[in-house]
């Protein structure tokens, strides 16, 4: 995590304590916030690269966080990562909400620098490893296929190939998630940044299989997005899915 720059917002002084000495003994810098309002101020005066989160606080929860920082253009930090913490019973909301990933309290540290490290390890250099397919199935149609697990390095090798299609209009971007085994917190974040630019392109994205995190991440990612989904309605989230 080093250089990376990691905003903190928690109104629980020793979790705050704690989630701060954590981050930045693995490198990060750490801005601290109590309150969404707080949180809100500090994330538009710094511009971090990555968002944690407590959901329920005084002076402003962090579902106002969240919705005030995804109103904002990706040149004011928009496109944020965020990391969201509550009950394991908020995990749902908060990622509708706009947030990328969820640790659920009490969390495991081991876990937290886990999750926060996959949005900032930079992934040049790494291999691709989870199959994946992209064909045309009749004009104006994509069918998108994952495989297997699916990490960074894996996501930016399917854009590279996607975003040649978006030079023009997609009727349906159809994803199968059937065979997808597992992903990485950042993946949702890693799509919005790319397809952004071209995101009008795809006039509907239609969601084939997978599991009801999956289905909720794509569709997430898509609402912040504006693009139209076709979704099965979800099941109830397991909150050790990844």
């Amino acid at each position: 995590m080093s250089g990376a720059r990691v905003l903190v917002v928690e109104d629980d002084g020793d979790t705050l304590e704690m989630l701060s000495e954590v981050l930045s003994l693995w490198g990060a810098t750490v801005f601290e916030a109590a309150s969404a309002a707080d949180g809100m101020a500090r994330f538009e005066r710094e511009r971090p690269d990555l968002v944690v989160s407590d959901l329920w606080m005084a002076g402003g929860d962090g579902y106002e966080l969240i919705r005030g920082i995804r109103a904002l253009p990706p040149e004011r930090g928009g496109l944020t990562p965020a990391v969201a913490m509550s009950a394991s019973e908020n995990q749902r909301r908060a990622l509708a909400a706009g947030f990328h990933a969820f640790l659920a309290k009490p969390f495991d540290v081991d876990r937290l620098v886990e999750v926060v490290a996959d949005f900032l390890r930079p992934d040049e250099g790494a291999q691709a490893v989870a199959p994946w397919t992209i064909a045309v199935t009749r004009p104006g149609v994509l069918a998108l296929t994952f495989a297997g697990r699916v990490g960074g390095a894996d996501m930016r090798a399917m854009l590279d190939a996607l975003l040649p299609h978006l030079e023009r209009d997609v009727s349906e971007l159809v994803v199968d998630l059937r065979k997808l085994a597992g992903f990485s917190p950042s993946v949702a974040s890693i799509g919005q940044r790319a397809v952004w630019e071209r995101r009008r392109r795809i006039r509907r994205l239609r969601i084939i299989g997978g599991s009801p995190l999956a289905r909720l991440v794509v569709t997430s990612a898509c609402q912040v997005l504006g693009i139209p989904v076709a979704n099965e309605d979800p099941e109830p989230l397991g909150v050790h899915e990844s």
